[in-house]
């Protein structure tokens, strides 16, 4: 996701801070949070009950 949208001069989600993959939490609230290893993993054991080591 980008960082601003250039038609719009400005970011679609709070939280937008560079360039990079996202996770949008709750498109009602428009955040968004960067998706780093550790949030991924978190994310993947929230959704499929997997412990990772």
């Amino acid at each position: 996701m980008l960082k601003a949208r250039p038609e719009l001069g400005k970011p679609l989600y709070k939280g937008l801070n560079q360039d990079a993959w996202y996770w949008i939490e709750d498109s009602y609230r428009n955040r968004a949070h960067c998706l780093e290893k550790s949030l991924l993993l978190e994310l993947i054991t929230l959704v499929s009950d997997y412990e990772f080591d």
